[in-house]
């Protein structure tokens, strides 16, 4: 059962796991969730469509794609956020903010300040490393690289770990 005030990302969660449980067998994820992406009904040589390029694109479930609708709808916000003084963008400020608390709250944050959205996560390793490890790395320190079977668009960890004279690995 869905409640009106849950963002649509934990209603979505909330209808997946409902559905998980059925009477005569318990349901894979997968059969749970597919319903759901309405992409997935596709077939491809005869066969369900089946999407594994997630670090390029993530498809959508149908509560995303009815936020997203909503958003940029006739009754929507679409708009700068922090930007601008005029109604959209005081709705969309608010919308952002709303979201900030409700993930803060979700987390257990100690505050939505340290809800910080980026838009993907080299973006957020990137902060990460431009932020944290420029402070708290040092001369001599040793850095290693474990990143395995992950397409890395950044070497940022390698310069700041030469910047810093780290030994890296």
């Amino acid at each position: 059962m869905k409640s009106p005030t849950s963002p649509p990302f934990f209603q979505a969660i909330h209808i997946c796991l409902q559905t998980l449980e059925t009477p005569q067998r318990t349901r894979s994820l997968g059969e749970a969730t597919r319903p759901q992406f309405p992409i997935l009904e596709q077939h491809v040589n005869g066969k369900p469509l089946i999407y594994l390029d997630n670090s390029a694109t993530s498809q959508k479930p149908n509560e995303v794609i009815q936020a997203m609708d909503h958003y940029y709808g006739p009754a929507g916000y679409n708009s700068n956020v922090h930007r601008g003084v005029h109604h959209l963008s005081s709705k969309a400020t608010a919308a952002y903010e709303q979201a900030r608390d409700k993930i803060a709250k979700f987390i257990n944050a100690r505050s939505s300040r340290e809800i910080v959205f980026v838009k993907n996560a080299t973006e957020g390793l990137n902060l990460i490393a431009n932020t944290w490890g420029t402070k708290n790395i040092k001369e001599g320190d040793e850095v290693s690289f474990v990143i395995q079977g992950l397409q890395v668009k950044s070497n940022f960890w390698h310069v700041m770990a030469n910047d810093q004279l780290c030994i890296a690995s």
